[in-house]
């Protein structure tokens, strides 16, 4: 499996642009590796070639239509869902990403979280064939608010192709401290986002504007460097903030200073 050294990303939703803009916008602000929805227009993956920019992570839902869902009742739907899935994957490998990630649905039931369970292992067997990794990303308010419940249920799902996308902002919100996460990961760790928020809402805040502090992205990175973490730590940021260009450079400029 491919092991890239740690970078910086930055992802093409928080500009308010398409992804071909706004993939020029990120290649002009010195970024080398950039994050993207699966399905990109060939527009799109001109500019990614004509920038030389890498994939690091794909949202894989984020072209989803609606209506689909990994734990639908319906075992129809459900299928429908892991296909398109499927196809998102395959569409993340094209790209040369090494890996893509999902978030966990709404509903907080057994029988939800088992019908989602069985859809993950579905898709990381498939994940397994393409070569890629799925970081399952907790979110307060939904079925694994927490990264330890969310380690918790990737432990017992017990598939190497599955592991945590830890987001920073959702820390802040569950209380959780990044490094004691990161440690406990270890290996298991797919993927990083960083964005700022109040610790209340899910804000997508540039960096240092809310509850993150410079201590906090410190002992990340220091956390991040203990376990050998060689994946990508991007910005997620809101693009209807003032200066979302601007946002994004000053957080590469953060990031790469504690990270080196």
């Amino acid at each position: 499996m491919r092991n890239p050294t740690m970078h910086i990303s930055a992802m093409t939703s928080s500009l308010a642009a398409t992804p071909a803009r706004a993939i020029d916008v990120v290649a002009d602000l010195g970024f080398q590796w950039v994050d993207v929805p699966p399905f990109l227009t060939d527009e799109a993956r001109e500019r990614l070639s004509a920038h030389r920019l890498r994939v690091s992570c794909v949202a894989l839902e984020q072209c989803q239509p609606n209506g689909l869902d990994l734990a639908d009742v319906d075992a129809g739907s459900r299928r429908r869902a892991v296909e398109y899935y499927r196809s998102s994957l395959g569409a993340a490998r094209s790209l040369g990403s090494p890996a893509g990630y999902v978030t966990p649905p709404k509903a907080a039931d057994d029988e939800t979280r088992k019908r989602w369970s069985e859809s993950l292992l579905e898709l990381a067997d498939h994940a397994q064939s393409e070569d890629l990794r799925i970081g399952v990303e907790h979110f307060p308010g939904r079925l694994l608010p927490t990264a330890d419940a969310t380690l918790d249920m990737i432990r017992d799902l017990g598939h190497e192709q599955l592991g945590l996308l830890l987001d920073v902002g959702h820390l802040l919100i569950s209380g959780e401290e990044p490094g004691e996460v990161i440690r406990a990961a270890g290996p298991r760790l797919v993927y990083v986002h960083f964005d700022d928020n109040d610790g209340d809402r899910d804000l997508h805040w540039a960096l240092l504007t809310g509850k993150l502090t410079e201590t906090l992205i410190k002992s990340t990175f220091d956390a991040l460097g203990e376990v050998g973490y060689g994946g990508g730590v991007c910005l997620e940021l809101q693009p209807k903030l003032d200066d979302p260009a601007g946002n994004l450079a000053r957080g590469k400029e953060i990031l790469e200073r504690f990270a080196h």
